[in-house]
């Protein structure tokens, strides 16, 4: 596998959500979004043994995710209790600052501003006083 290749294998096989407070930053909808390319977004587990993105992966678990207005895919947070253990993404991993809970009562498909930006340290997704607009995509994916 190329660097470039390992890297996004990594990044998915950790992608990961966590129970952190949104604080005083709340996420507005804004508009309806109309990209074809929209649906591809949402749940994403990766099939290590195979190479194979996929829905559902039986020895993972789903970890949640948001896009921003380029495609370009982070987590929400950084760990996931799965498995009966806790899974957690490498320091430096950009991530959202959400609450699961928040990025679970997310609409599909609608933009959203002022969505806070973090980077990973030791599980959790520290703010770096940063925020983009941001979007989940449709359940089934």
């Amino acid at each position: 596998m190329n660097t470039d290749l390992t890297t996004i294998v990594k990044y998915i096989l950790k992608v990961a959500s966590c129970s952190l407070r949104l604080k005083d930053q709340r996420i507005q909808p804004k508009t309806k979004m109309v990209s074809p390319d929209i649906h591809r977004v949402q749940y994403f587990s990766f099939l290590a043994h195979t190479g194979e993105y996929t829905d559902y992966d039986p020895f993972g678990c789903p970890f949640p995710v948001l896009a921003n207005m380029t495609d370009d895919v982070k987590p929400v947070g950084c760990s996931i209790l799965c498995n009966n253990g806790t899974e957690k993404l490498d320091d430096n991993t950009p991530c959202y600052v959400i609450e699961q809970k928040v990025h679970h009562k997310m609409s599909p498909l609608v933009r959203y501003g002022n969505c806070p930006l973090g980077v990973c340290t030791e599980g959790i997704c520290k703010p770096q006083n940063k925020a983009e607009d941001c979007y989940k995509g449709k359940e089934e994916q």
